[in-house]
């Protein structure tokens, strides 16, 4: 456990304090000080560290069959696949002489009507007036002739308008189904198929086994068919909550025929090649990375990142320059500045463009958790700082230096730097934004004015939530005990330790014992104090989560 934990941990103050004689019972005094929680727990134990799932490559907002309006033998279609068209762009035409014949039918009705309304107003207002003139029942007839004809008229012109098949909307022709002279049937035939090629994302089916070890925000590489080099990352944008047969993608010959599975829609991150729509690709979730594997994913992001950009595969002479200081570093912290090198001549080079910005912002945020790690404080500030400069809308970057504040005691500037965090992201739809921000929040005492509005936040992330998340409720709880409602603490995080794999984590079991301390439920909060203090002090479970400073 490094100094920084060391600081967090102590920051409970959990005095146990003995009670003279006579009392029998034993009593203690747990202050509102910070509390730090770590990265949500790791799921049970599981062989495999990695998740492959395999998907297509689809346009965001699908592929259109354009269908035919109307019954009938193609004349011309305008197109070919691969071309690009707008919207309400001439597709194909039908052979539509009969309706063209039905509006001429419909317009001589019309002409009929009309002079047959114009006789009868004639005779009904002749002078002298006729022996036999027309009655006003006669008028009502004759006008009742013309409106029927026009709507007759109306009807036969539309029908003669769906001979042209439209463009419904911008994109490629990716699919010509129908050619001149092949017959169509409204809603039954397609004509072609249209997609907008311009946003790609990437639809994943996961095994039902392996659903629970992703979640949103996860990324993961991924290769194309025929070739194992990785191309691209993507990131799981949300999972669709039903499962289904596994046998849309799934190439493994040999898999069960009862397996079920989810899909997942995921957003492009980056990728060296050109996707198409249909493409098939396998995606692989690293889900646990230790330091070995961070640093040669490390590696392999500085090799592709050398190999986008000429110039800097040119400064071989800045590259000897920092080799002689990097042979002073911990390889780890070599690897994470030489990543850093390396974005930043990239996003020099790409100067406006804010993915090469936020890709070296988040290199400045992960050199600056590697030097908390280290208990470099100062130098994890300058690296947090730099990733703030650089893109201040990610909460990342607020919210490692909020708990460094808190790490080094200055309460003033941890408090300055919640409340940053809760005005900038309060309003943000994303459920672990919510909840990171809530728990950076509960982290101390004191520290928002109205826990209403951090409260509120929890109720957000758990909302429509069908499965137990514990690190959601955890937080909640923990937002409870600093709001004063104790009650609602200990039910909150009651129900989180049963719903966690191992049956809670110290940090349910610390804020149970300063919640229950407040309701003067004295016994229950000596045991929750005395399990959490034992679990601190047991270094003998390999499988407890690492005590992180985050």
């Amino acid at each position: 456990m490094n100094r920084a934990t060391r600081i967090l941990i102590t920051g409970l103050a959990l005095v146990v304090l003995a009670v003279g004689a006579g009392a029998g019972v034993a009593s203690y005094m747990i202050s509102n000080d910070l509390v730090v929680k770590p990265e949500p727990p790791a799921p049970p134990p599981r062989v495999a560290e990695r998740v492959f799932a395999t998907g297509l490559v689809e346009t965001v907002e699908g592929e259109i069959d354009v269908m035919a309006q109307l019954a009938g033998e193609l004349s011309e279609v305008n197109v070919t696949e691969g071309d690009r068209v707008e919207k309400s762009d001439l597709v194909a035409v039908i052979d539509a002489r009969r309706q063209k014949a039905a509006v001429d039918v419909a317009e001589a009705n019309l002409a009929v009507a009309k002079a047959k309304l114009e006789s009868v107003l004639a005779a009904r207002d002749a002078d002298p007036p006729q022996p036999q003139a027309p009655t006003a029942e006669d008028v009502d007839i004759a006008r009742a002739a013309v409106e029927l004809a026009e709507k007759q008229l109306e009807e036969a012109k539309t029908n003669y308008d769906y001979r042209e098949v439209l463009a419904p909307t911008a994109g490629i022709v990716l699919k010509v189904y129908r050619h001149a002279g092949d017959s169509v049937q409204p809603g039954a035939t397609p004509v072609v198929r249209i997609a907008d090629t311009s946003r790609l994302r990437i639809r994943l089916e996961v095994d039902e086994t392996e659903v629970e070890k992703l979640e949103d925000g996860m990324e993961a590489s991924f290769t194309i068919r025929g070739s194992s080099k990785k191309v691209g990352r993507l990131a799981v944008e949300r999972v669709i909550p039903a499962f289904g047969p596994q046998r849309l993608f799934n190439p493994d010959t040999s898999a069960r025929v009862d397996t079920r599975a989810t899909e997942l829609l995921c957003d492009v991150v980056s990728s060296d090649v050109r996707l198409f729509a249909g493409q098939r690709i396998t995606a692989e979730f690293v889900l646990d990375e230790d330091d070995d594997a961070r640093r040669n994913e490390a590696a392999e992001e500085d090799e592709k990142n050398k190999k986008e950009s000429e110039e800097a595969l040119a400064e071989s002479s800045d590259r000897s320059d920092d080799a002689d200081d990097s042979s002073k570093l911990s390889e780890e912290e070599a690897a994470l500045k030489d990543v850093i090198r390396v974005r930043r001549r990239l996003a020099d080079a790409h100067a406006g463009e804010e993915e090469y910005r936020e890709r070296l912002a988040l290199a400045h945020g992960r050199l600056g958790r590697f030097y908390i790690e280290q208990d470099e404080t100062e130098k994890a500030e300058d690296e947090f700082a730099r990733a703030i400069e650089l893109d201040g809308d990610a909460r990342y970057p607020w919210y490692l230096p909020a708990l460094v504040r808190a790490a080094v005691g200055d309460e003033k500037g941890y408090r300055a730097a919640c409340r940053t965090v809760l005005d900038c992201f309060e309003k943000s739809d994303e459920r672990e934004v919510l909840n990171q921000v809530a728990w950076t929040c509960a982290i101390g005492s004191d520290v928002i004015d109205d826990y209403r509005r951090v409260v509120k936040l929890t109720d957000r992330t758990l909302a429509d939530v069908d499965q137990p998340m514990h690190h959601l409720q955890n937080t909640r709880g923990a937002v409870l005990y600093r709001a004063g409602r104790f009650d609602d603490a200990v039910e909150q995080l009651e129900e989180a330790v049963a719903d966690h794999w191992k049956g809670g984590t110290a940090w349910d079991w610390f804020f149970l014992a300063m919640a229950h301390h407040e309701l003067g439920n004295t016994a229950d909060a000596q045991e929750w104090l005395d399990k959490a203090i034992e679990w601190m002090d047991d270094d003998s479970d390999e499988d407890r989560p690492e005590l992180g400073w985050d």
